[in-house]
Parts: C-alpha cells; structure tokens; sequence
C-alpha cells in the first residue's frame, strides 16, 4: 500500500485482496496529511475481522475439514474432544474461551479418575482445535 499525487490530489495504492489486483482510490484531499490519515482509516477497514462463531459452528467446520485429511481415530478423538467441551462449556462462544476454562477443564477430568495421558491427549486435540480456527481467523 502506498500514497501517491496525481494532479492536485493524493491517492492510495493497495492490493484488493478478493480480486488479487492492485487498486487505486482517491483520498479527496490536496493534503498530504490527511490523506496519510485516510491510509491508516483505509488499513484497518481490509484488515479481516475476525468471525463470532460458537461451539456448534466450529465443530462442524473442523469436523468437515479434518474428514479428508486425518485417519478414523483421529477423527473420533477430535468429536470426543467436541463432546466433552460442549458438556463442559455448553455452545459457548469460542472468543470467551479463556485458560481458565482450559484449567477447569483440566481439574474436573484429572477429579473423574482420568490418566494425565489421557488429559494431556484431550488437550493437544483441543489445541490443534484452536490452532485451525486462528488459522482460519475465527478467533485470536
């Protein structure tokens, strides 16, 4: 992205993201400025926002993408994972998921006389879990 005079006013040169071409819009203004204003306006407006996406929602999709790329048993440990978090937090809203669910997560299966393997299993599920919806930007 950069700002550049043309005649008497200065415009910004940004590549546009859904057509993969460079684009070019007026700032209006002979100010320069201003118009480095309207730039940083500009960049946060195409910066992606991320999503508001519950429980429910990512299982589906993680499901529907982990199908075609890991075996049966990973697949049947990721909807375990999915089950026990939702009996944990209900179809919470992933952006208020916070370590201390993750905590009390942890606590409540070592208390029902569950192994640490099988924790820590259930956790680096849950992690490349959110690891794909931030790569997915449904969350940070």
């Amino acid at each position: 992205m950069f700002l550049s005079k043309r005649g008497k006013y200065w415009y910004v040169f940004y590549l546009d993201e859904l057509t993969g071409k460079r684009s070019m819009k007026s700032t209006k203004t002979k100010i320069k400025g201003e118009a480095l204003k309207f730039v940083s306006e500009l960049k946060e407006g195409l910066k992606p926002k991320p999503r508001v996406i519950a429980m429910s929602d990512l299982k589906t999709e993680v499901l529907n993408h982990i199908k075609y790329h890991l075996r049966k048993g990973s697949i049947l440990l990721y909807e375990s994972s999915f089950r026990r978090m939702k009996r944990q937090w209900g179809n919470i809203l992933i952006k208020f998921i916070t370590s201390d669910h993750i905590e009390k997560y942890k606590i409540d299966r070592l208390n029902n006389d569950v192994t640490k393997s099988t924790v820590n299993i259930e956790l680096r599920t849950m992690h490349a879990i959110f690891n794909l919806a931030v790569l997915w930007a449904l969350f940070k």
